[in-house]
């Protein structure tokens, strides 16, 4: 019997009963009537296991001590109030059940009180014990305060704890106030608490793990009055060694000190920094408000995306590599169907360095599907694009900044205006000059010399337009000059 086992004060006087039937009939601790010797000794309780379920007797075959067949197998004789047997009887013995036994000349005794089911007012718990009414007697004491010596201390089978129960000090603590277990505490606190310096908690199958394992921890709750799993974390393949953590019903949250939840698993979809995921996408990453990065898919392609927490609208987004490569395919800009190598749609600005390979074919230039130009062998250095300057200022203007610039607008409406050179020009960049107010004069001073871009002119002198529209074109050589190619008469 368990250590901290109480008998209750009604299951206490029933085993008075049958202690003192036994008495009657053996006389326990006197001389006995039936025989010629006699003992002082007093009854040595054992422990029998049923070895089948009650019938139509009042004797059943139990084995002694250990729940094995190689056992010894005893009959016990058991003591039926109301008489009937104990297929009829309460407490119901069932096969494996333990109860307390005692040997009087031979024969075994059942200390279980036994009443006939029409008399019996009881429950068909097989025992409860409550440490004889004071609550504090531990159920070999309990026994012994009935004048019945034990040896050890033994268990039941099916038996109501109605108080507390204690083994080996701290190993397992039952707290019947509180309705909690402890192992390795002796205050639990919670409604199971394992308490320990090593491992805590082991799950281990039967089978080798290569092929049999199922040892997992299951959640849920009672739907229906029926079980219903929300998830479990552990082994729940026996083909194989994995080890799964899976929500059934819901989403699943991974958290930490920061937050509860730092990622989430939502319908096949996860989510770092964030709670709901649009289905569009199989991952989102929220860095801060209205700044998300998303892949999945849009328009039935993969996509990757950088859009505001209510994915209506897109925001920048940079790429930072020492090197880009786009294999195998074509790339586009403002088109999602490019059929050449690169397509743009738009204006196209290059702000550095634009390097043609050798090959002829690989440089040529279409628009609308026609080729209109061949680079050839050619390399440009610098900032070409179709940009516009306006020029209004007295001048002479010597620096004038035509970084990335083909056309200068000249405005004489306030003053006359002259342009004596520029900086920021490349070779081979072509720069329109246009007056489109002729209200004053302009002036191109030719080589004049301010340690820029100087401008070449046919008349070998500086060129005006007086009160006349018009204007030149000029091509960079080397970043040194402007050369005049509009061979346009100027005055």
């Amino acid at each position: 019997m368990a250590k901290g086992v109480q008998l209750s004060e009604r299951d206490a006087k029933r085993v008075q009963r049958v202690v003192r039937r036994v008495e009657r009939d053996t006389l326990i601790n006197r001389p006995r009537r039936r025989h010629k010797d006699r003992s002082d000794e007093a009854v040595e309780i054992r422990l029998a296991y049923c070895k089948t379920d009650a019938g139509a007797a009042t004797v059943i075959d139990c084995y002694l001590d250990v729940d094995d067949p190689e056992s010894d197998v005893i009959e016990v004789v058991c003591d039926i109030a109301g008489g009937g047997n104990l297929n009829s009887a309460t407490p119901r013995l069932t096969i494996s059940l333990i109860m307390p036994v005692v040997e009087i000349d031979d024969v075994w005794y059942s200390l279980f009180p036994f009443q006939a089911t029409e008399d019996c007012e009881c429950t068909p718990d097989p025992l409860s014990i409550d440490g004889g009414g004071t609550g504090a007697e531990t159920a070999p004491a309990a026994l012994e305060n009935l004048g019945v010596g034990v040896t050890d201390s033994p268990t039941f089978a099916g038996a109501t704890i109605t108080a507390g129960l204690t083994a080996d000090t701290t190993g397992l603590v039952v707290d019947g106030v509180n309705h909690r277990v402890g192992i390795g505490t002796a205050n639990p606190g919670a409604k199971l608490e394992i308490r320990s310096s090593t491992s805590v908690l082991r799950l281990r199958d039967t089978g080798p793990i290569a092929d049999a394992t199922l040892a997992y921890v299951e959640f849920g709750g009672t739907e229906g009055a029926a079980w219903k799993r929300t998830g479990f974390v552990g082994d729940a393949s026996s083909g194989n060694t994995d080890i799964y953590l899976q929500a059934e019903e819901g989403d699943l949250h991974l958290g930490d000190s920061s937050d509860p939840n730092v990622m989430t698993l939502q319908g096949g979809n996860v989510g770092i920094g964030l709670t709901t995921i649009d289905a569009n996408y199989k991952l989102i990453i929220r860095r801060a408000a209205n700044v998300n990065l998303g892949i999945g898919l849009i328009g039935n392609e993969l996509a990757i995306a950088a859009f505001n927490d209510a994915l209506s609208a897109n925001i920048p987004m940079r790429f930072y590599a020492s090197e880009y490569n786009l294999l195998n395919g074509n790339v586009g800009i403002g088109t999602d169907s490019p059929d050449t190598k690169l397509q743009v749609i738009g204006t196209a600005s290059l702000g550095g360095a634009v390097n043609k390979t050798t090959t002829a074919a690989n440089g040529t230039i279409t628009q609308a599907g026609t080729a209109v130009a061949n680079l050839g062998p050619t390399t440009v250095t610098g900032a070409i694009k179709s940009s516009t300057l306006l020029l209004s200022a007295v001048g002479p203007t010597n620096d004038l900044d035509v970084s990335g610039v083909n056309t200068v607008f000249v405005d004489t409406s306030g003053n006359n205006v002259t342009l004596g050179g520029t900086i920021g020009g490349v070779d081979g960049q072509t720069l329109n000059i246009i007056v489109h107010d002729a209200t004053n004069n302009f002036t191109i001073e030719n080589e004049e010399g301010t340690g820029n871009q100087d401008f070449v002119l046919h008349a070998g002198g500086d060129e005006v337009m007086t009160h006349e529209y018009g204007g030149w074109v000029f091509v960079c050589d080397g970043g040194d000059h402007w050369h005049d190619c509009s061979h346009a008469k100027h005055v």
